[in-house]
């Protein structure tokens, strides 16, 4: 197993793994139920960012689809709200 993708964020890791699981690559998601913040003086905290592991079968392919999910958040576009 490898890691191919961490986020500070349980839904974004969630969706990559959705992204794997569509092109056929099983993704086991780590530090699922870590992934809670606490609020305090300094905001909030995680105290672990999901991570998703593949086989080394697949981390080929799935660094490739972790890639192109990277460069379309990058590069997306904020919706305009109608007013």
């Amino acid at each position: 197993m490898q890691k191919v993708f961490t986020s500070r964020s349980l839904a974004e890791a969630d969706f990559v793994k959705s992204l794997l699981g569509g092109e056929g690559i099983d993704a086991f998601l780590r530090n699922e139920f870590g992934a809670h913040t606490v609020g305090g003086g300094f905001g909030a905290m995680t105290f672990t960012w999901p991570e998703l592991w593949v086989a080394e079968e697949e981390v080929a392919k799935a660094l490739i689809i972790v890639a192109e999910f990277k460069l379309r958040r990058e590069f997306e576009v904020p919706s305009q709200s109608a007013e």
